[in-house]
Parts: structure tokens; C-alpha cells; sequence
């Protein structure tokens, strides 16, 4: 009589046949029997966080649509202009009035050429919000407004970091001032 071998079967020195437990036996892993279901409910939490960027991005992308359609503009960027065309006339008006100066200090120095350094920073910030502004009357205006929104949420980080700078910048100025003026 020929008996099969098989992983399960194990003969003992005797010559007997014992069943050994497979390895598709219903043995538990404690740790790994709720890991399917935690992987399920990250996975649904995760879901729902992304659903809920995106509701949210939408909604923010629709207001702006809707107050560039009836403005042409959205009102954070007009006080954003209004801000950077501030510092462009300040700026301005130190670099000639330390020009016109004979006698300057070095502080005074100092301050042109940080008004210098202001003007570019900020009309680059004014030609980006202006290229924002939606000009167009009638059926090309809807395809403007379009444009120019998709356009403001893509250089929305850039428009941003600019401002930043030219806040960075007028902070200085501001503070130089009060130093000469001491």
C-alpha cells in the first residue's frame, strides 16, 4: 500500500501517519484580522476629505466667477493693486526726493536704494492683477470671465508671494523712516 505524501501528512519514525495542520487551517492572526477594515475606513475617510477639497475649491472658484462677472475684477485684488500702487508712489517719491538732495546720509542712501528696490516688485505684482482684469462687453465676456478666473486660481500662490514681498519691502521703508526721522 502506497500512501501519498503530502504537506499536511508527516510519517513519525514508527512508520505511522500524522496529520499535521495545514496552512489553510482557520487559525486567527489577532493584529491582522480588523487590518482589512481599518485600511477600508482610512481609505473612506480619505475619500471624503478629498470630496470635501474639492466642493470647497469649486465654491471658492464659483464666487470668484460671480464677482469678476459683476466687477471685473475680484475685490482682493483691487485692495492688492490699491496696496502695491501705494508702494510704487512712495517709492517713487523717495527716490527723487533723496535725489534731489546734494547732501545725504548714509541712511538716506540706504533708503533710495530700498525704494529702488521696491518700484519693479511692485509694478510686476500691479501688471499681474491688471492682466486679471476682464476688459470685454457682450458674448466674449463670458469667455473672458472664464479665462481670467481659471487664470486667477493658477497664480493665485504667485500673486501671493509677490504681495509678500512688497509687504516685506514697504515694512522696511517704513521702518528706515522712523529710523532717520529719530
Amino acid at each position: 500500500m502506497v500512501k501519498e505524501l503530502s504537506p499536511s501528512n508527516i510519517y513519525t519514525n514508527d512508520g505511522r501517519l500524522q496529520r499535521c495542520p495545514s496552512s489553510r487551517s482557520t487559525r486567527t492572526h489577532r493584529g491582522n484580522s480588523s487590518s482589512p477594515n481599518m485600511i477600508e475606513a482610512l481609505v473612506a475617510i480619505a475619500l471624503a476629505g478629498n470630496i470635501l477639497q474639492f466642493v470647497q475649491a469649486s465654491g471658492k472658484a464659483l464666487i470668484a466667477l460671480r464677482t469678476i462677472w459683476e466687477t471685473s475684477a475680484t475685490d482682493e485684488n483691487v485692495e492688492i493693486e490699491v496696496i502695491a500702487q501705494d508702494v510704487t508712489d512712495l517709492s517713487q517719491r523717495l527716490a527723487n526726493n533723496s535725489a534731489s538732495n546734494a547732501i545725504q546720509s548714509t541712511d538716506e542712501k540706504e533708503l533710495q536704494q530700498l525704494a529702488q528696490r521696491c518700484e519693479p516688485v511692485a509694478r510686476e505684482l500691479i501688471a499681474m492683477l491688471q492682466d486679471l482684469v476682464v476688459r470685454s462687453q457682450g458674448t466674449k465676456r463670458r469667455i473672458e470671465v472664464m479665462q481670467k478666473t481659471l487664470k486667477l486660481i493658477v497664480q493665485r500662490s504667485s500673486i501671493e508671494r509677490l504681495l509678500k514681498r512688497v509687504q516685506d519691502l514697504r515694512d522696511q521703508l517704513s521702518t528706515r523712516m522712523l529710523f532717520i526721522l529719530r
